[in-house]
């Protein structure tokens, strides 16, 4: 398994740094003591002619600098990651026409990420245009549309007056500012770590900045508390929210956790999407409570499954309305109520009358912002086994919640071992460890807690069609009789020990193999013949009978006379 699925955010730190017509600054960095990075110098060629020799020089100069410092943090307070801070401010402010875009810079194994944003020529800061909804109410600059129509020009110009009016009293002297990530990626990672960091953190962030700074000069008002306090206040972010805001992203950043942000009473929320779910059983420790499954619909983009799964929620119900800031009665605060882990969304699409669309929307928001996972309809049919990722390191904590939960149940410990000796030589329904159906109920709320907490997984039925020996020796003699009649001398040559072979994309199927496909049914009854041929494109040992017996309206009694009719031919495993 690649290591670009699991989290590694590679962050050393955040800085902060304006442009004003005093100069560039550095207003704020975390953490407050960064750690230093390794730069080896390589002395420049002296007989090497340049019209920028100064500027060169002050470089290697910053350099050498740093590089003669002591080993460790950068406890010298003009010093960041083994820079002057007049060095980084100067770094991190680039001329204007390479602003408002991506800005990255890498020395050595270290990377310089950011956005600068610069104000316009008229004095403001965001264009005024004409937005195209987006489904994260993100966007680039490039997405953007001017406002076309003389009454809309004039009035933007009016608009435009009262903003630079305004901005000119709110922003001072500040022309430019860039909240700047520092990063080391892994070399063999790098492109992914830097373009998963811009895409979705650090651009979305600095457009938010760029816009709160618009609209009240947010940026200018609390850079200024924190250069007028910056040697008074031992904690900057007890006095500036921006402070805060930069502290509370590198700390869920670092920790591959969600970031909330609050501005003016506002919350916005930033994450690198972790992955929980994995189709092969992964070499690398990965994330807590993960998973195993090769039929997820969110991690393999397959929409058209998702309506028959279901959603196990991870929070309490209120809890995930109140975090989602959704309104007590809006449509996805309704839906979150009626989430239940035997019934597929399809269902609930019925039940709550919405669309089935909008509803698989809802779900796709919450198991993206980590509330729900998806799961296929808990049924006692269904088969589970201990998961090789169970957090066995956590049981005892665990089993203390497990016990509260369900007082009436065995330990966790007995219930996991429960569950495995039903599995240990043939894996076996859930359904047989359940005594009664009055314990139904009961016992699938705890298969539901053992999913949410990744201790077991669920075993899927796939279906290969097998071509046996014997069927592939009568089509080589059916097709040599067939050139022998059109005067076509071919020699089909078949060793009789030939092995039997397994189609394993019978929707792409060869003319041979769609030979052997026919000669299998040869002779069967037309209803069985039928079921066959519907079902074929999914006999490929990928796509799982649960949802394919949907998808075909196949019921589970013509499957089984399918099977018995075709037995030998049809192969059948059970994996995640």
């Amino acid at each position: 398994m690649s290591t670009l699925l699991l989290p590694n955010p590679c962050l050393l730190g955040i800085v902060f740094t304006i442009a004003t017509h005093d100069g560039n600054h550095v207003v704020f960095h975390y953490p407050p003591k960064p750690k230093k990075v390794d730069i080896n110098i390589t002395p420049l060629d002296e007989d090497t002619e340049s019209d920028s020799d100064e500027d060169i020089d002050d470089i290697n100069s910053n350099l050498k600098e740093g590089d003669e410092s002591e080993d460790g943090d950068d406890e010298d307070g003009d010093k960041l990651f083994s820079f002057d801070k007049g060095f980084i401010a100067d770094l991190a402010t680039p001329p204007k026409q390479l602003c408002n875009t991506r800005f990255e810079l890498t020395v050595e194994d270290t990377v310089f990420l950011g956005m600068p944003i610069h104000i316009n020529d008229d004095g403001t800061w965001r264009k005024t245009t004409k937005r195209r909804g987006t489904i994260d109410g993100h966007e680039d600059d490039e997405d953007e549309q001017e406002v076309d129509g003389e009454h809309q020009q004039k009035k933007s110009e009016r608009k435009r007056e009262k903003e630079v009016k305004k901005d000119k009293n709110l922003s001072g002297r500040m022309y430019q500012f860039h909240m700047m990530f520092v990063m080391d990626p892994p070399v063999v990672e790098y492109n992914h770590r830097i373009d998963e960091m811009f895409h979705y953190i650090i651009s979305r962030i600095s457009l938010l900045l760029r816009y709160e700074q618009q609209k009240n000069g947010y940026v200018w008002t609390e850079c200024e508390k924190l250069l007028s306090n910056d040697e008074n206040v031992t904690d900057p972010t007890s006095i500036s929210s921006l402070a805060r805001l930069i502290k509370d992203t590198y700390d869920n950043v670092i920790r591959s956790e969600i970031v909330n942000i609050e501005i003016n009473g506002k919350t916005n929320s930033f994450q690198i999407p972790l992955r929980k779910e994995f189709p092969d059983l992964p070499h690398v420790p990965v994330p807590e409570r993960s998973t195993l499954s090769s039929i997820s619909p969110i991690t393999n983009g397959g929409d058209s499954t998702l309506r028959y799964f279901s959603l196990i929620l991870l929070d309490n119900v209120e809890d995930i309305i109140r975090d989602i800031r959704a309104e007590r009665d809006s449509l996805i605060a309704g839906f979150v109520r009626m989430i239940r882990p035997n019934e597929s969304l399809a269902k609930l699409s019925v039940l709550s009358g919405l669309d089935i669309a909008e509803v698989q929307l809802f779900a796709t928001h919450l198991v993206y912002w980590r509330r729900a996972v998806a799961v296929l309809p808990l049924s006692p049919r269904n088969t589970y086994v201990i998961s090789p990722l169970a957090p066995m390191n956590k049981i005892f904590t665990d089993a203390d919640a497990f016990n509260k939960t369900f007082p009436n149940l065995p330990s966790l410990q007995t219930f996991l071992a429960i569950i495995s000796d039903a599995s240990s030589k043939k894996p076996k329904a859930i359904g047989h460890v359940i005594p009664t159906k009055d314990h139904r109920e009961l016992y699938m709320e705890a298969i539901s807690w053992l999913l949410r907490y990744g201790y077991i997984i669920q075993l899927c039925t796939f279906a290969y069609v097998k071509i046996t020996s014997q069927i592939q020796m009568q089509v080589a003699e059916e097709m040599e009789i067939e050139f022998k009649k059109r005067d076509v001398k071919r020699v089909f040559k078949f060793n009789e020990e030939e092995e039997d072979v397994i189609i394993l994309q019978p929707q792409y199927a060869s003319s041979l193999e769609r030979r052997w496909i026919t000669k299998i049914v040869e002779g069967l009854p037309s209803e069985i013949v039928g079921l066959f041929y519907r079902i074929l494109p999914h006999l490929n040992g990928k796509d799982p009978l649960e949802i394919v017996l949907l998808q075909e309206k196949m019921s589970r009694h013509e499957w089984k006379r399918l099977c018995d009719a075709l037995q030998g031919v049809i192969i059948i495993v059970r994996h995640w």
